[in-house]
């Protein structure tokens, strides 16, 4: 890769809104890379990107799959999921010419914006990144999950399913129906995977900003109250209290998309003079 020449020492110079700017500082190479505080190079486009890391998307989708990176699903929406970078719609508002991007921007890997993403350091760029491939499986899953045709369990068009003695086939009729029933299914399986990944997006954001409180946050999710929550970490109410406090403020940045507020420092507890001098003497 070629070397990369900084132009500007704090990327907050060049900002045109009137909001300041409070993520984290980033310069801006002679060829138009973002580079991060940690010195992570932000790749300029698709191309480069894939160069950087080929497999960065299987493993995304094998994850997201939960499959093996070698299962023929995994290797299927990795492939839908690379055009989907690799080529933004022509009706896309991104295409628009931009200061950075004066011809516009042709693939998602293009709209990265460090000013939105406060900073371009690789933690970043990979929050970006996930955000994208996850909407773009969400959006997929709502519409395959809204189509009683493709539903996996309901039953198929056009196709004969048994339930003890009774066979019942799959017609047009037998869709409009039951159509109500289906749709109203499928939403509320489609509210559920979308909360689930959020939660999971939520856990991700967590590990990424304070990894220290993640126990906590697990712990939470995985009792019923929170005296076991506080029972099963095995620490202090004052610290368990400090963690589930900090979680909220965690939560409140996540899902305003803003900075994550500076912690307070543990407070400690002043000792009397009168005991002091007691315990000396």
């Amino acid at each position: 890769m070629a070397k990369h020449v900084a132009v500007l020492a704090y990327a907050p110079l060049m900002q045109t809104e009137t909001r300041p700017y409070t993520g984290d500082p980033f310069t801006i190479s002679a060829d138009g890379h973002y580079i991060g505080q940690d010195g992570y190079v932000v790749p300029r486009d698709f191309a480069e990107f894939y160069e950087q890391q080929p497999y960065y998307v299987r493993r995304w989708a094998s994850k997201w799959l939960h499959m093996s990176e070698d299962d023929d699903a995994v290797r299927d929406w990795e492939q839908d999921l690379l055009l989907y970078l690799h080529h933004l719609p022509e009706v896309s508002k991104s295409r628009k010419p931009t200061e950075h991007h004066p011809a516009g921007r042709t693939d998602v890997i293009q709209c990265f914006d460090p000013y939105r993403q406060y900073g371009a350091g690789i933690v970043r760029f990979r929050n970006f990144l996930n955000i994208c491939l996850h909407n773009r499986s969400l959006t997929f899953v709502k519409r395959i999950s809204r189509n009683p045709d493709c539903r996996k369990d309901n039953l198929s068009f056009g196709t004969t399913s048994y339930f003890g003695d009774e066979v019942v086939i799959a017609d047009e009729e037998y869709i409009h129906s039951h159509s109500e029933i289906l749709k109203r299914r499928s939403d509320d399986q489609a509210s559920m995977v979308e909360k689930y990944f959020l939660v999971k997006r939520f856990m991700e954001y967590v590990q990424d900003h304070q990894p220290e409180v993640i126990d906590t946050l697990l712990a939470i999710a995985e009792t019923k109250t929170l005296q076991e929550a506080q029972e099963v970490l095995q620490i202090g109410e004052d610290a368990f209290t400090r963690d589930r406090r900090r979680i909220l403020q965690l939560k409140e940045a996540f899902e305003d998309g803003g900075p994550v507020r500076k912690q307070r420092k543990v407070y400690k507890r002043r000792v009397p003079k009168l005991l002091t001098r007691t315990a000396a003497a």
